[in-house]
């Protein structure tokens, strides 16, 4: 009787280590079959004119060049939340020297546009070189994990460099009750136009990343026919923030929502005594708002809609998203997205207009998430690449025409 007890014993057990095998080795094929799918070159979708052959002819990171994921990191979700925790860990503030110039706003408050130092591309800098002007995300600087490969590549191919901080944001004192968003179209302005004036006869390229991208693609937009910058890129950008904002009620527990809330807080707090004159204007008490705000749309609802003269939260949303604008851009345009961004859902993204602006182009990868693009065991940037590539290629055409 014991022997046959033991004989059940280990036959069970290699049944057991049988089924364990077959399960590892299930779900590493499927693995290894994810992590081949998603690793595959741009999807490009544009209207097929010659400026838009040469774009996509000269521009290899567009064309040629394949995208793999992190192997660990090939959830949208993996790469977004790598993006934050690490950006978070791993700031680096001597990553760049630079010159900071302040430039003030009609209603009191002020943007700042910082200049990057580049010795090498400094000492070529001509009529020619190509000048970028970044606009980081919602809560963004020159040091956040996606801006520091984009001003690197730049640097390295000795483009000149300018990074537009919101108001009240990278150290940039707030001189006015009131913060930044996405209608604020003369803050973009004033610092692209102080680009524009300080470079007159260069080539002015301008790049948005997420939130920056609305405010870039607004400002664009605007000037329509009369923009004076050469090209633009925006990367993971919201082209419809009132599906974003329902996006993200439900985008992992509403977790971004929540950070994004407790990142304005912070804001509201580090600034408190430039926003003290809204308690008496909007009839509120600072220190009961910040408890009451829990997620992005707390605040927009408290604060951004009455600063800004909008009726409600979902008025400010409809009001300022791009994908209204985008028949207005007319300059070579670049929109870069994944399809797994689980903030700016692949729901919105723009097909209809760029296949009928030919000014856009869209480029789409099923990997990436929300600005994340990591690559490599060890995980590094990709999209500086693709990205550098496009203007490049357009300067190219801008500088000979007729080639």
């Amino acid at each position: 009787y014991q022997r046959r007890v033991h004989g059940d014993f280990f036959q069970n057990q290699g049944i057991l280590s049988l089924l364990t095998t077959i399960i590892l080795i299930l779900v590493g094929a499927y693995y290894i079959f994810c992590l081949v799918k998603k690793s595959c070159k741009l999807t490009l979708t544009y209207v097929s004119t010659e400026r838009n052959e040469r774009i996509i002819a000269n521009s290899p990171g567009l064309s040629q060049r394949v995208y793999t994921p992190t192997f660990y990191l090939l959830n949208g979700h993996l790469q977004t939340l790598y993006a934050g925790i690490v950006g978070a860990l791993t700031t680096n503030k001597n990553a760049f020297n630079y010159t900071r110039c302040l430039l003030p706003i009609s209603d009191g408050g002020q943007v700042s546009v910082d200049w990057i130092i580049n010795e090498a591309a400094d000492a070529q800098l001509n009529e020619k070189t190509p000048v970028i002007i970044l606009l980081p995300g919602l809560a963004g600087d020159r040091y956040s994990l996606y801006m520091i490969p984009l001003i690197e590549e730049a640097c390295k191919r000795h483009f000149k460099c300018a990074v537009l901080n919101h108001r009240g944001c990278s150290d940039t004192p707030l001189t006015s009750p009131k913060l930044y968003s996405a209608g604020s179209i003369e803050d973009h302005t004033v610092g692209i136009e102080h680009v524009l004036q300080k470079y007159p006869n260069n080539p002015i390229y301008g790049i948005g990343v997420s939130f920056g991208g609305i405010c870039l693609g607004n400002y664009v937009a605007n000037k329509g026919n009369e923009c004076k910058l050469k090209g633009m890129v925006t990367v993971c950008t919201p082209y419809d923030s009132y599906i974003v904002s329902k996006n993200l009620e439900v985008s992992l527990f509403g977790f971004y929502y929540r950070s994004m809330g407790e990142g304005f807080v912070q804001k509201i707090i580090e600034h408190k005594e430039a926003l003290l004159p809204l308690e008496k204007q909007l009839h509120i008490n600072l220190d009961e708002v910040t408890k009451k705000i829990k997620t992005l749309r707390d605040y927009d609802d408290i604060l951004t809609s009455k600063i800004h003269g909008y009726k409600t939260p979902d008025n400010y949303y409809r009001q300022t998203s791009l994908g209204l604008r985008l028949h207005s851009l007319k300059i070579p345009t670049l929109f870069l997205s994944t399809l797994d961004d689980p903030i700016s859902t692949s729901l919105m993204i723009p097909y209809e207009d760029a296949s009928s602006n030919e000014n856009i182009i869209l480029a789409t990868h099923p990997s990436g998430g929300h600005v994340g693009f990591f690559t490599g065991l060890y995980p590094t940037s990709w999209h500086q690449t693709p990205i550098m590539d496009f203007i490049e290629s357009v300067n190219i055409i801008h500088q000979h025409p007729s080639i």
